[in-house]
């Protein structure tokens, strides 16, 4: 199977720079991020996919819903394709928080819980869970966020830990991959229409 991962478009959260509570409040997408999901429209429809399956955070289901009605095809909200749990960041501004710990990040791939964040491995499974699922005989977009959509990519670039870091998912980029489980190759990575 071909599957369409697409980081959902530029967000509020994105422009103010804070670690997402999506537990509690919506972050919207920008206008940036409402034209980024049209270009993926876009670029989307040459592949023809027969499903969108999404994270049910505002911004990713935003960003589905404006793929589906241009494309014209079904969408399923999955929970599995939701952001990372952020712990005690939620609300901390980003590179406030980065100055003070530069480090933070480790604590996805730790033992011990500094923060209370999901652990990567979590994160993989999860997602691994939701793109080896069967959808349909089509291609089918997942729209996601940055920690889940990296995830996939690290296990297909045989990547772990802390490196992981250096992926690069871009907001309204599409990330390809062929799914043949338990194999996952990357057909191209962080495409932006």
């Amino acid at each position: 199977m071909i599957a369409y991962m697409v980081r959902h478009g530029e967000a509020e959260n994105n422009v103010s720079g804070v670690f997402p509570d999506d537990e509690k409040v919506s972050y919207h997408l920008t206008q940036v991020g409402r034209d980024q999901a049209r270009a993926v429209s876009s670029w989307l429809g040459r592949a023809k996919p027969l499903l969108i399956v999404s994270s049910p955070v505002t911004r990713a289901r935003e960003t589905a819903e404006i793929i589906s009605a241009e494309l014209g095809i079904p969408l399923k909200l999955d929970e599995r394709l939701r952001e990372a749990k952020l712990g005690s960041l939620v609300g901390m501004d980003y590179n406030e928080f980065s100055r003070q710990d530069p480090n933070w990040y480790e604590d996805y791939f730790s033992e011990g819980s500094k923060y209370g964040i999901e652990k990567f491995h979590s994160i993989r499974s999860r997602m691994i869970s939701a793109i080896t699922e069967q959808w349909g005989s089509g291609p089918v977009v997942f729209v996601s966020h940055l920690e889940p959509i990296r995830s996939v990519v690290s296990i297909a670039l045989g990547m772990s830990g802390p490196s992981v870091r250096k992926i690069r998912i871009f907001n309204g980029s599409i990330t390809t991959v062929s799914v043949n489980a338990p194999e996952i190759d990357i057909v191209s990575l962080n495409c932006l229409p």
